[in-house]
């Protein structure tokens, strides 16, 4: 829902529809983000990492093809973010805009597949299936779904931060 209000408020600012700058609060607020956008996708990033090996080395949950593709372009995220942080590097859209956006493919595909039971996942009938589900939480939130929220969040954060595209 955050991440569906906060496009709507891209859009609408795209369009000259919404000025943030009539709202001290919300000027505020924005004014953090922009500053502090590699801070917070750090912090949501590290949050999907440890997140995720908690699931499958504590709770023993086994993950299924395409939760091990999402976590091939999620892990990375952390330790780019930290080293620009520690170099003072702006730059850092580069490198987590395109892993990013992978990932986030991978999990909005696998998320149907969970959901639906699809049989043409490409999923290895031997191992974990990809429509395996170890939580719902609140009716629709799976693992998949976690993914698709931090992985939009880290987009928007990057977005926000880099002044020519914003």
């Amino acid at each position: 829902m955050l991440l569906v209000t906060a496009l709507v408020i891209f859009i609408l600012k795209k369009a000259g529809l919404f000025d943030y700058r009539n709202s001290e609060y919300l000027s505020k607020v924005k004014g953090l983000a922009e500053d502090r956008y590699r801070e917070f996708a750090l912090f949501v990033s590290l949050s999907a990492t440890s997140g995720s090996l908690y699931f499958s080395e504590i709770l023993g949950w086994t993950p299924c093809k395409l939760c091990w593709l999402q976590r091939i372009f999620i892990y990375p995220l952390p330790v780019l973010l930290l080293t620009s942080l520690v170099l003072d590097k702006r730059d850092v859209q580069d490198y987590v805009l395109p892993l990013s956006l992978i990932g986030l493919a991978i999990a909005i595909y696998h998320y149907p597949v969970q959901l639906t039971a699809m049989t043409s996942s490409g999923c290895s009938a031997v191992a974990t299936s990809c429509d395996m589900t170890y939580t719902r939480m609140y009716g629709y939130i799976t693992v998949p779904m976690m993914a698709i929220t931090s992985l939009s969040t880290v987009i928007y954060l990057m977005l926000l931060g880099d002044d020519d595209l914003m």
